[in-house]
């Protein structure tokens, strides 16, 4: 248990190649969990302000009002925010929070976060907006949003997977009938949160409710199928 957890800490910020301060009995730990596990997932983005994740861990810890200077497509924009919380979800670090400006709740990308200056100012936690990240499952949750419940049937050849591993927080098994189809129930606030996973057991699934999920994926998958049809060549003159 302390090894599994120990190893995939290590592998998911890559302590044994880096330099870090770290005693020796921890290193020693570290190169035995690595003989055992090996986790091939890590985050996707490259961290490469450090010292800013630092100044996060700060601000977070003693509530404190921050200007962000955010990177984006076009360039960069300036963020005042309330931070709450840094979260790792769907293999990337997100700091989760309150947009002063837009009263919105918002997930930032850690790794596109590339200056934080404080205000002077604190702020106190809304029990709303911890309760929120709490119950986030995915980067597209949707704060705005009240939970809606997703009832999908599991073929019998697949129910296995449903038993053995829940694909997001939220996942109940409601009952088995006597085919051994499953009723499996999620709770979602964005169409995004479970469109991946629908997407990905299509073949073996049926979405049972909100019917208007179904009508979304059909089109989703539809758009799919598009992409894939081969281009007629044109010719000139």
């Amino acid at each position: 248990g302390e090894l599994m957890q120990l190893s995939g800490i290590a592998s998911m910020f890559d302590l044994a190649s880096t330099q870090t301060e770290l005693t020796q009995e921890t290193h020693k730990l570290l190169s035995e969990s690595e003989r055992i596990y090996a986790y091939k997932n890590k985050p996707f983005e490259v961290l490469h302000h450090p010292e800013v994740v630092r100044q996060i861990e700060h601000v977070i810890k003693y509530r404190m009002v921050i200007d962000i200077d955010y990177q984006t497509q076009d360039g960069s924009m300036h963020i005042p925010y309330e931070p709450y919380r840094i979260v790792f979800m769907q293999e990337n670090f997100y700091l989760m929070g309150k947009n002063t400006r837009t009263a919105r709740v918002e997930l930032l990308r850690i790794g596109r976060i590339i200056g934080v200056q404080r205000t002077g100012k604190t702020f106190l936690h809304d029990r709303d907006i911890e309760r929120f990240i709490e119950q986030a499952q995915t980067p597209w949750a949707n704060y705005d949003k009240p939970p809606q419940t997703v009832r999908i049937r599991v073929d019998t050849e697949v129910s296995k997977y449903f038993y053995a591993k829940n694909y997001l927080p939220s996942q109940k098994i409601i009952e088995q009938n006597q085919f051994g189809q499953l009723i499996v129930e999620y709770q979602i606030t964005n169409f995004l949160e479970i469109e991946q996973l629908l997407i990905q057991w299509a073949g073996n699934i049926d979405i049972l409710e909100p019917r208007s999920l179904k009508r979304y994926i059909r089109r989703q998958l539809e758009r799919k199928l598009e992409r894939l049809k081969p281009k007629e060549k044109t010719t000139l003159g």
